[in-house]
Formats: structure tokens, sequence, C-alpha cells
């Protein structure tokens, strides 16, 4: 399936792939919020209308809270029923030929509801977060994972004490909780067996790359 070959992705007949793709916002606030899980439709007739523009990719946002069922989100919306929301989309994307993209949008450390975008990951919960959707998802490489979404740690500086945090999490400037770090969350998928192609935006919003390369996660 789609995997990483030298700077490129290629599919599984060794095509180089580019991704070109769409947001599909809902299920990283809807939940959280108490009135469903997507925003609009999900069914194949909007999937079949975001293929037609061209689109080989979907990014589907998500709520940590929602998928671990924790913190008093509704089991309506959450647990179990916001999971198999997801694998129940993500099916149908992968079936018209597009590529799923789960990244985690919104969490938050101990018993604080996951309602915004916070600067970094949590120590609490990203990791079992992440544990939990590479073990759902790690027989399907046409599911891709987006560690997190903007990250914005010391006080969204482009710092070198900002790409620690955003390597290594901790104790950092301008995150007022433990934070995960993208080593961690990464080796915690890969620890599941999952092989899935890994995606890990930058510091100051995934805008700022000047540190990448030397904070580079060992995968």
């Amino acid at each position: 399936g789609l995997h990483v070959s030298g700077n490129k992705l290629v599919d599984g007949s060794g095509q180089n792939v580019v991704l070109h793709g769409v947001n599909r916002s809902g299920p990283e606030y809807a939940c959280i919020q108490n009135w469903g899980i997507f925003d609009g439709p999900s069914d194949l007739a909007s999937v079949q209308a975001i293929a037609s523009w061209h689109a080989n990719a979907v990014r589907i946002p998500l709520n940590e809270d929602c998928w671990l069922g924790i913190n008093g989100v509704n089991a309506a919306y959450g647990g179990a029923n916001y999971i198999n929301a997801i694998v129940s989309y993500v099916n149908l994307l992968n079936s018209q030929g597009l590529y799923a993209i789960l990244d985690l949008h919104w969490g938050a450390p101990g018993t604080t509801t996951a309602t915004q975008q916070t600067p970094m990951p949590d120590q609490d919960h990203s990791p079992a977060f992440w544990a939990s959707v590479a073990t759902t998802f790690k027989s399907n490489p046409s599911a891709l994972f987006d560690l997190f979404n903007e990250p914005y740690p010391d006080n969204n500086a482009d710092t070198s004490a900002g790409w620690t945090c955003w390597l290594n999490g901790g104790t950092c400037s301008g995150v007022s909780y433990q934070a995960a770090g993208m080593q961690q969350l990464l080796t915690t998928i890969r620890n599941t067996g999952a092989n899935n192609v890994i995606m890990a935006g930058g510091i100051q919003y995934a805008n700022a790359l000047s540190g990448w390369l030397a904070h580079e996660p060992v995968d």
C-alpha cells in the first residue's frame, strides 16, 4: 500500500503519489459540543462529490476525548460510536479511491474538556489516543496518521526550545501541561505494529520548518 520511498510517497504498484485533498471539518468539534459526529453529509454522494473535484485525500480532524470516550463525552457521540463512525467514513473514502488522513486536532490534559486547539499534544491522553487509532487502522495502508494539528509551543516562537518541546515533549515554555512529543507519539504508533505513513507538521502552527531536519523523529 501507500508508503515512503526516499523523499516520495508511492503506492503499492510503485507509482508516485502526490496528495491533493480537502479537510472535512466536523469530527473535532461536533461530538464535544454534544450534537453529532459529522458537520454535514458523510454519505456516498458527498464522498463522490469530493472525488469529482480531483481530490485524492481527505483529512479527518479528530477529538481525543471523543475517540477515547472520556471527560463526559456523550456516549452517543463518543467512544465506540465515534470510532465506528470514523472507521465507516474512512472505508467509504477508500472505496472511492481516496486516502484518509487522520489528524489529532483537539485534545486537552486531565479532566479538561477538549474544546479548542492547544499548543501541543498532552501526555495524559494523546499517547493513548494514538495507540488506539493505530491499532484500529494498522491494517489499512490507505490511512495516514497526522500526529498533531498545527503545534505552537514556546508561545508560537520559532526557537530551539520550541523544537525541543516539539520532539521530546515534557515541561515546555508556553504549554501549561505536560506535553507529549512527536517522537513519543510516533514510537507509540509503531509499537502497535502499524506501518502507516506518519505526518508531522512543524511549529508555529505548522508554518515553521527551520528546525525540522535537526529534530527529525527517529522512525
